[in-house]
């Protein structure tokens, strides 16, 4: 995917940041490669035997903001600049709406070809099926909020409100799927009619090797 010239680009601004963690802007995606692929696979569980992983934006931004949490300094290439990302205060929650508390079926959410994958943090997806058994939404919410709207006769998650990772996302579907529970989340309106200007509609997704790029995607949040 990547051409000899971002190849050698990213040699070079790794020699020039040898401990952080660098993403890679190409064509609206935000790629990692190498020794970091192994980091987001084992500490956020993503399942995936790829040497590298592609973001789009909405996405991206959530990794890198969970990653600067666990103390990881993280550096942005792009067009030839590369920076270090700075932490910003979250003041999403000042202007996120509350939404209305909504327990849906999981396979109105995900396909059920999106839940068919390995489980790779056992004792999680187990507290996971425990919470919902028991409806315990605070344990739950403590991995963040899933936000959704309502698209013809399913719904769909909505990626500038959501504050729960994609992989825990889908755990936590797959986990209502197996239980025989409902999925909680958080029903909005869809953005047009919320009258917010917030800059990322698509729903997040993991692009692996072996599926089609997304195209140009702006990254607004960083």
């Amino acid at each position: 995917m990547l051409t000899s010239e971002e190849v050698k680009r990213l040699a070079v601004i790794r020699e020039s940041h040898p401990d952080a963690f660098v993403y890679l802007a190409v064509d609206g995606l935000f790629i990692v490669t190498g020794t970091e692929v192994r980091v987001l696979v084992e500490q956020f569980s993503i399942d995936s035997s790829s040497p590298w992983l592609a973001f789009d934006s909405a996405q991206a931004a959530i990794y890198i903001d969970e990653l600067m949490k666990r103390g990881h300094k993280v550096v942005l290439a792009r067009d030839g600049v590369a920076r270090e990302v700075a932490p910003k205060p979250d003041r999403r929650d000042q202007h996120r709406p509350a939404g209305t508390h909504l327990a849906i079926d999981p396979l109105l959410l995900f396909e059920r070809c999106d839940l068919n994958f390995a489980v790779r943090d056992e004792a999680l997806f187990e507290d996971f099926k425990r919470w919902l058994r028991e409806s315990r939404v605070r344990e739950l919410e403590e991995f963040g909020r899933l936000y959704v709207f309502v698209f013809d006769r399913w719904y769909e998650v909505e990626p500038a409100l959501t504050t729960m990772l994609p992989h825990h996302a889908k755990l936590l579907a797959k986990a209502a799927l197996e239980t025989g529970t409902k999925l909680p989340c958080r029903l909005v309106e869809p953005r047009p009619r919320r009258g917010h200007s917030h800059s990322r509609t698509h729903a997040s997704k993991l692009i692996l090797a072996e599926q089609t790029p997304l195209g140009q995607l702006r990254f607004d949040g960083l």
